[in-house]
Protein backbone atom coordinates (compact mmCIF):
# COMPACT_ATOMS: atom_id res chain seq x y z
CA UNK A 1 0.00 0.00 0.00
CA UNK A 2 2.82 2.41 0.89
CA UNK A 3 6.29 2.45 2.38
CA UNK A 4 5.90 5.08 5.10
CA UNK A 5 7.76 4.25 8.31
CA UNK A 6 5.86 3.94 11.57
CA UNK A 7 6.38 7.32 13.25
CA UNK A 8 6.71 7.66 17.00
CA UNK A 9 4.71 10.13 19.06
CA UNK A 10 7.90 12.05 19.80
CA UNK A 11 8.73 12.39 16.09
CA UNK A 12 5.16 13.50 15.33
CA UNK A 13 5.30 16.05 18.17
CA UNK A 14 8.56 17.52 16.88
CA UNK A 15 7.24 17.81 13.32
CA UNK A 16 4.01 19.44 14.51
CA UNK A 17 5.89 21.91 16.68
CA UNK A 18 8.16 22.87 13.76
CA UNK A 19 5.13 23.41 11.54
CA UNK A 20 3.33 25.47 14.18
CA UNK A 21 6.45 27.53 14.79
CA UNK A 22 6.38 28.56 11.13
CA UNK A 23 2.63 29.16 10.95
CA UNK A 24 1.81 31.03 14.14
CA UNK A 25 2.39 34.78 14.62
CA UNK A 26 2.68 34.59 18.43
CA UNK A 27 5.09 32.53 20.58
CA UNK A 28 3.43 29.17 21.12
CA UNK A 29 5.78 26.20 21.39
CA UNK A 30 6.93 26.77 24.98
CA UNK A 31 3.33 27.08 26.18
CA UNK A 32 2.30 23.89 24.39
CA UNK A 33 4.91 21.92 26.34
CA UNK A 34 2.52 22.10 29.29
CA UNK A 35 0.03 20.06 27.23
CA UNK A 36 2.35 17.37 25.95
CA UNK A 37 0.37 14.65 27.71
CA UNK A 38 -2.78 15.82 25.93
CA UNK A 39 -0.97 15.53 22.61
CA UNK A 40 0.15 12.02 23.52
CA UNK A 41 -3.45 11.04 24.26
CA UNK A 42 -4.62 12.49 20.94
CA UNK A 43 -1.82 10.75 19.05
CA UNK A 44 -2.80 7.40 20.57
CA UNK A 45 -6.49 7.96 19.81
CA UNK A 46 -5.69 8.71 16.16
CA UNK A 47 -3.28 5.79 15.93
CA UNK A 48 -6.04 3.43 17.09
CA UNK A 49 -8.51 4.91 14.60
CA UNK A 50 -6.06 4.69 11.70
CA UNK A 51 -5.76 0.95 12.27
CA UNK A 52 -9.40 0.70 11.09
CA UNK A 53 -9.26 3.14 8.17
CA UNK A 54 -8.65 1.38 4.86
CA UNK A 55 -7.97 4.57 2.91
CA UNK A 56 -4.47 4.80 1.45
CA UNK A 57 -1.70 6.17 3.69
CA UNK A 58 -3.50 5.48 6.98
CA UNK A 59 -2.04 2.04 7.63
CA UNK A 60 0.47 -0.43 6.25
CA UNK A 61 -0.34 -3.58 4.32
CA UNK A 62 -0.07 -5.41 7.65
CA UNK A 63 -2.67 -3.02 9.16
CA UNK A 64 -0.13 -1.22 11.31
CA UNK A 65 -1.50 2.31 11.81
CA UNK A 66 0.41 5.29 10.44
CA UNK A 67 0.21 8.75 12.00
CA UNK A 68 2.27 11.03 9.80
CA UNK A 69 1.82 14.82 10.24
CA UNK A 70 3.59 15.36 6.91
CA UNK A 71 0.37 13.98 5.43
CA UNK A 72 -1.93 16.99 5.78
CA UNK A 73 -4.99 14.86 6.46
CA UNK A 74 -3.19 13.42 9.46
CA UNK A 75 -1.93 16.86 10.50
CA UNK A 76 -5.43 18.32 10.34
CA UNK A 77 -6.79 15.47 12.45
CA UNK A 78 -3.99 15.82 15.02
CA UNK A 79 -4.37 19.58 15.35
CA UNK A 80 -8.17 19.51 15.41
CA UNK A 81 -8.46 16.86 18.13
CA UNK A 82 -5.60 18.47 20.05
CA UNK A 83 -7.25 21.90 19.92
CA UNK A 84 -10.64 20.39 20.80
CA UNK A 85 -9.16 18.67 23.84
CA UNK A 86 -7.49 21.91 24.98
CA UNK A 87 -10.71 23.87 24.37
CA UNK A 88 -12.56 21.51 26.73
CA UNK A 89 -9.87 22.28 29.32
CA UNK A 90 -10.46 26.04 28.90
CA UNK A 91 -6.97 26.70 27.57
CA UNK A 92 -6.14 30.27 26.51
CA UNK A 93 -8.00 31.10 23.31
CA UNK A 94 -4.87 32.62 21.76
CA UNK A 95 -3.34 29.13 21.78
CA UNK A 96 -6.46 27.52 20.33
CA UNK A 97 -6.82 30.12 17.59
CA UNK A 98 -3.25 29.55 16.44
CA UNK A 99 -3.81 25.79 16.17
CA UNK A 100 -6.93 26.55 14.14
CA UNK A 101 -4.95 29.01 12.02
CA UNK A 102 -2.35 26.37 11.22
CA UNK A 103 -5.00 23.87 10.07
CA UNK A 104 -6.59 26.46 7.78
CA UNK A 105 -3.25 27.72 6.46
CA UNK A 106 -1.86 24.31 5.54
CA UNK A 107 -4.99 22.37 4.53
CA UNK A 108 -7.52 25.07 3.60
CA UNK A 109 -10.14 23.37 5.78
CA UNK A 110 -12.31 24.95 8.44
CA UNK A 111 -12.42 22.60 11.48
CA UNK A 112 -13.17 24.86 14.43
CA UNK A 113 -12.35 23.55 17.89
CA UNK A 114 -15.72 24.65 19.34
CA UNK A 115 -17.55 22.20 17.05
CA UNK A 116 -17.58 18.58 18.15
CA UNK A 117 -16.40 16.37 15.30
CA UNK A 118 -16.73 12.79 16.50
CA UNK A 119 -14.49 9.74 16.23
CA UNK A 120 -13.32 8.36 12.89
CA UNK A 121 -13.74 11.63 11.02
CA UNK A 122 -11.84 11.62 7.71
CA UNK A 123 -11.03 14.81 5.74
CA UNK A 124 -10.37 12.93 2.49
CA UNK A 125 -8.55 15.37 0.14
CA UNK A 126 -10.83 17.95 1.81
CA UNK A 127 -9.25 21.18 0.59
CA UNK A 128 -11.68 24.09 0.62
CA UNK A 129 -14.13 22.38 2.99
CA UNK A 130 -16.01 24.23 5.75
CA UNK A 131 -17.42 22.28 8.68
CA UNK A 132 -19.59 24.75 10.54
CA UNK A 133 -21.94 24.50 13.45
CA UNK A 134 -23.86 21.22 13.37
CA UNK A 135 -24.59 18.11 15.40
CA UNK A 136 -22.05 15.60 14.08
CA UNK A 137 -21.88 11.84 14.37
CA UNK A 138 -19.09 9.27 13.99
CA UNK A 139 -17.51 7.98 10.77
CA UNK A 140 -18.09 11.16 8.76
CA UNK A 141 -16.11 11.40 5.52
CA UNK A 142 -15.84 14.74 3.69
CA UNK A 143 -14.03 15.50 0.45
CA UNK A 144 -13.02 18.73 -1.26
CA UNK A 145 -15.13 21.92 -1.31
CA UNK A 146 -17.89 20.61 0.97
CA UNK A 147 -19.89 22.84 3.32
CA UNK A 148 -21.93 22.08 6.42
CA UNK A 149 -23.50 25.04 8.18
CA UNK A 150 -26.48 27.10 9.22
CA UNK A 151 -29.45 28.75 7.55
CA UNK A 152 -31.58 31.30 9.38
CA UNK A 153 -30.23 30.23 12.73
CA UNK A 154 -30.89 26.51 12.23
CA UNK A 155 -28.20 23.85 11.88
CA UNK A 156 -27.95 20.30 10.51
CA UNK A 157 -27.87 17.01 12.36
CA UNK A 158 -25.57 14.54 10.66
CA UNK A 159 -26.01 10.76 11.03
CA UNK A 160 -23.42 8.03 11.38
CA UNK A 161 -21.45 6.88 8.35
CA UNK A 162 -22.27 9.85 6.10
CA UNK A 163 -20.13 10.58 3.03
CA UNK A 164 -20.01 14.01 1.35
CA UNK A 165 -18.64 14.00 -2.17
CA UNK A 166 -16.91 17.02 -3.78
CA UNK A 167 -18.85 20.27 -3.80
CA UNK A 168 -21.76 19.00 -1.73
CA UNK A 169 -23.51 21.38 0.68
CA UNK A 170 -25.75 20.80 3.72
CA UNK A 171 -27.35 23.87 5.30
CA UNK A 172 -29.95 24.68 7.89
CA UNK A 173 -32.66 22.62 9.54
CA UNK A 174 -31.69 19.22 8.11
CA UNK A 175 -31.57 15.76 9.58
CA UNK A 176 -29.20 13.69 7.48
CA UNK A 177 -29.81 10.03 8.32
CA UNK A 178 -27.32 7.24 8.92
CA UNK A 179 -25.49 5.72 5.95
CA UNK A 180 -26.33 8.61 3.63
CA UNK A 181 -24.18 9.28 0.55
CA UNK A 182 -24.37 12.90 -0.66
CA UNK A 183 -23.39 13.05 -4.32
CA UNK A 184 -21.00 15.56 -5.85
CA UNK A 185 -22.55 19.00 -6.20
CA UNK A 186 -25.69 18.19 -4.19
CA UNK A 187 -27.30 21.06 -2.26
CA UNK A 188 -29.50 20.20 0.73
CA UNK A 189 -31.20 23.09 2.57
CA UNK A 190 -33.77 22.62 5.35
CA UNK A 191 -34.53 19.09 4.18
CA UNK A 192 -34.52 15.77 6.04
CA UNK A 193 -32.86 12.82 4.33
CA UNK A 194 -33.82 9.30 5.47
CA UNK A 195 -31.33 6.63 6.49
CA UNK A 196 -29.68 4.59 3.73
CA UNK A 197 -30.09 7.15 0.98
CA UNK A 198 -28.08 8.56 -1.93
CA UNK A 199 -28.83 12.22 -2.62
CA UNK A 200 -28.42 13.87 -6.03
CA UNK A 201 -29.35 17.33 -7.29
CA UNK A 202 -30.11 20.60 -5.59
CA UNK A 203 -33.11 21.88 -3.66
CA UNK A 204 -35.94 22.05 -4.57
CA UNK A 205 -35.16 19.32 -7.11
CA UNK A 206 -33.46 16.68 -4.99
CA UNK A 207 -33.39 13.12 -6.26
CA UNK A 208 -33.23 10.69 -3.32
CA UNK A 209 -32.53 7.03 -4.03
CA UNK A 210 -32.00 4.01 -1.83
CA UNK A 211 -28.42 3.36 -0.78
CA UNK A 212 -28.00 -0.41 -0.78
CA UNK A 213 -24.29 -0.16 0.04
CA UNK A 214 -22.69 0.10 3.47
CA UNK A 215 -20.83 3.42 3.51
CA UNK A 216 -18.72 2.25 6.42
CA UNK A 217 -17.19 -0.56 4.37
CA UNK A 218 -15.78 1.96 1.86
CA UNK A 219 -13.43 3.61 4.34
CA UNK A 220 -13.46 1.47 7.50
CA UNK A 221 -13.22 -2.14 8.61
Amino acid sequence: MNNYPIMSEEAAWNICMNMLDRDCPLPLIKELEDYRQDFKSVFEKIRIEHAHIVSKYYRTADKEPIVNPLNLEHYARLMYYFSRRLYLKNVNKLILDQLFLSIRTRFSIDMFYEFDLKEYFIPHHAFGTILGRAEYNTHLVVTQNCTIGGNRGKYPKIGKGVILRPGSIILGNCRIGHNVHVAAGALIVDKDIPDNSIVFGRVPNLDIKENTADNMSIFFD
